[in-house]
């Protein structure tokens, strides 16, 4: 659904009713194709709806996804990944999965090897609060 007649290459007037989200309803007053200037060729996407009473263009992950485009991000890297089933795209959402931990003790290991190995002086002077005579590291031979 787009806002600006002027980007369709060519239209059909029509009056519709088009059901949003939240259950409100827009008129839609044509139809036809519509071509995107894309960095490095122009995606030409037909069937679309003019709704001049949009606030934003709202293009169809379905109406692309159909003719076996690609979705990537700007790194490659894939934003929402799932099937595409009775011209709706599905997606699966995994569980929560952690990222990093925090640790609430200070073991004195652990700070040295997050530390990157440091001698126990120089890990004493990064953390005087702790005792850094019994530092064991195997990594080290301490």
């Amino acid at each position: 659904m787009f806002n600006d007649p002027k980007i369709f290459t060519n239209i059909t007037q029509l009056a519709q009713q088009i059901e949003l989200a939240n259950g409100s309803t827009i008129q839609a007053s044509g139809t036809g194709t519509v071509q995107i200037e894309l960095p490095h060729c122009i995606l030409e996407l037909s069937n679309c709806l003019l709704v001049k009473n949009l606030s934003y263009n709202l293009i169809s992950l379905g109406a692309i996804m159909k003719p076996n485009y690609k979705i990537l991000t700007h790194d490659n890297n894939i934003i929402l990944n799932g099937t595409f089933n009775s011209g709706n795209f599905e997606v699966t959402i995994e569980g929560n999965k952690a990222l990093a931990t925090i640790t609430n003790h200070n073991n004195i290991l652990t700070l040295h090897h997050a530390s990157g190995h440091p001698s126990p002086e120089y890990l004493g002077k990064m953390f005087p609060e702790l005792t850094t005579t019994n530092l064991q590291c195997p990594t080290c031979n301490l």
